[in-house]
């Protein structure tokens, strides 16, 4: 329900601001789910004035926050994103542990989207700390991924590559690729590359169609299906590598793989079934 809910709430005139009106690349160029507008601070308030709308702000959350009903938690979430003050951003932390996974699912995504340093430290807290957790839940494992990567913050490398190609579950090892692709730095290149180096190539074999598209996206090139490939085109190219300033433009199915990670409609539909079968 993560997707209506949203709709309900634009077609109730909540101010939300359209997609890419601040993202990066990829979110530009894909998002069909709405931001949050960052209009907590427009310079001419005072900090008395500000105290106030955080604890307005953090009170309403919290109220919302203390229902049963899961689509009123999520509905709580929604609307206070439009006012990430710092206490607002903690309380999402502690959502990320809430005992409905469409909420704390909904607080991962609205943390990526907050432009907020916090927003980003809170989601990398969270992975790190609670590993056991989300090892347990394949579908708030990925979107946390999928809500760091979209940060696009070169420190989230290590944390985001780490153990990729020895995951077992295709949609977080999928996850963590996509998300350190969408940093686009040299090091995101080299990291993805080491890690695939620990891997057994004919495991690698098995497991690079459905991160390929990162990969082409990230080093402009396309050394097919076989990783054997990608592994000697790197060693080819890894000294003088230079990420592309543009992003190339991805194709046919890729383009769609690529864009329905990164949210539309038929992504949050396809988490939301997968989150049901378990």
């Amino acid at each position: 329900m993560r997707i209506q809910l949203l709709l309900a709430l634009l077609s109730a005139g909540t101010a939300l601001a359209p997609a890419g009106s601040s993202c990066p690349a990829p979110a530009e160029a894909s998002r069909a789910v709405v931001r949050p507008q960052q209009s907590r601070d427009d310079g001419k308030e005072t900090p008395k004035q500000r105290a106030a709308k955080e604890k307005a702000a953090l009170e309403k959350l919290n109220e919302g926050l203390r229902s049963k009903e899961a689509n009123v938690r999520q509905a709580a979430l929604v609307d206070a994103a439009e006012a990430p003050y710092p206490e607002v951003i903690k309380a999402f932390g502690k959502v990320l542990d809430d005992r409905s996974d469409d909420v704390a699912m909904i607080a991962a995504e609205l943390l990526g989207r907050m432009e907020e340093e916090q927003a980003l430290d809170t989601l990398r807290r969270f992975a790190t700390r609670r590993k056991k957790v989300l090892a347990k839940d394949p579908g708030l494992q990925e979107e946390v991924l999928r809500a760091i990567g979209r940060h696009r913050s070169p420190k989230s490398t290590s944390l985001l590559i780490k153990g990729a190609f020895e995951e077992e579950n295709s949609q977080v090892r999928r996850a963590r690729v996509f998300a350190v692709a969408n940093l686009r730095t040299t090091d995101a290149a080299k990291a993805i590359f080491s890690e695939m180096k620990k891997s057994d190539v004919k495991r690698l074999r098995g497991r690079l169609a459905n991160v390929r598209p990162a990969l082409i996206y990230l080093t402009g090139t396309d050394a097919g299906q076989d990783p054997a490939r990608w592994l000697q085109w790197w060693e080819s190219n890894r000294r003088t590598f230079e990420v592309p300033e543009q992003p190339p433009k991805l194709s046919g199915d890729y383009a769609n793989q690529w864009a329905r990670f990164w949210g539309d409609e038929m992504t949050y539909e396809r988490r939301k079934k997968r989150s049901d079968r378990g």
